[in-house]
């Protein structure tokens, strides 16, 4: 947690169940989205695609400057 909140334990912990969930749940939508699509390894776009699904377009403008962020990383290496 950051340092400018505080909160019980409790409270802590169900945070950070709800966080694990939503990693299973995109995980398994981009798994499901792979497969669909005979690929063997799940992409970006994959995950991209699960939070379309999910009904998280919300998150998909900060994932796509962090995906181009990447991608201009790798291209550097």
């Amino acid at each position: 947690m950051p340092d400018d909140i505080t909160c019980a334990k409790d409270t802590r912990d169900l945070l950070i169940d709800c966080c694990v969930e939503f990693i299973h749940l995109l995980a398994s939508e981009a798994n499901e989205i792979c497969e669909k699509e005979t690929k063997k390894t799940i992409a970006a776009e994959h995950v991209i695609s699960a939070l379309k699904a999910l009904g998280f377009d919300g998150y998909l403008p900060e994932v796509e400057v962090v995906l181009q962020d990447h991608r201009t990383q790798q291209k550097v290496k």
